[in-house]
């Protein structure tokens, strides 16, 4: 309940000072780095062919419109844990984490198809510069797609894809990511 010293201040305000200078924290990869689209997958280059984000969020799910199928973009449907890829493979549902900074991450996933009827759908892991590091079939099944070292530049993505595999039957969809800097584990 009394005005400090002027030492006390001083020790105070040095404190401060060297606090802020020494604090060279790294952000870690973040909601912010994420979109949610769609697009095509060319299988032969390892990338999305037109890319576009899903225009409309529900509070809980990105999708075409209000009304789910989208009477243009049909399934397309994207949430926290899973989703369900549109019509047809041009309408392959898109998580797409674009890089903060150059790094290297690790990525763990793990996708899941789990109704018997139907084919099932197909995964893709695609990063920039034509890399495609993962590609699955997956039907009635958890997979496993983790990558130990992916270096990416600021602005490189890393896409996680689900398309159909022949017909649109039961194509929803689990699938859980964790991209985490290697650097800062």
């Amino acid at each position: 309940q009394r005005a400090p010293t002027s030492a006390e201040l001083q020790d105070a305000m040095q404190l401060v000072t060297s606090t802020e200078e020494t604090t060279n924290e790294r952000e870690s990869p973040t909601v912010a780095d994420w979109s949610y689209g769609y697009g095509e997958v060319n299988e032969s280059d390892h990338q999305i062919v037109d890319f576009k984000p899903v225009p409309h969020f529900t509070g809980t799910a990105w999708q075409g419109g209000n009304k789910w199928p989208d009477a243009k973009l049909g399934w397309v449907n994207l949430t926290a844990t899973g989703g369900h890829p549109g019509n047809t493979r041009k309408h392959a549902c898109v998580r797409r984490w674009t890089a903060p900074r150059d790094m290297t991450v690790r990525i763990t996933s793990r996708l899941t198809h789990e109704p018997a009827a139907g084919d099932g759908i197909r995964g893709f892991v695609l990063a920039s510069e034509n890399r495609g590091l993962h590609s699955v079939k997956a039907h009635q099944q958890t997979v496993d797609l983790n990558t130990d070292a992916v270096s990416v530049k600021t602005g490189d993505a890393v896409d996680f894809v689900v398309d159909i595999d022949k017909v649109l039957n039961n194509d929803q969809f689990l699938w859980q990511i964790s991209i985490a800097d290697i650097n800062e584990t």
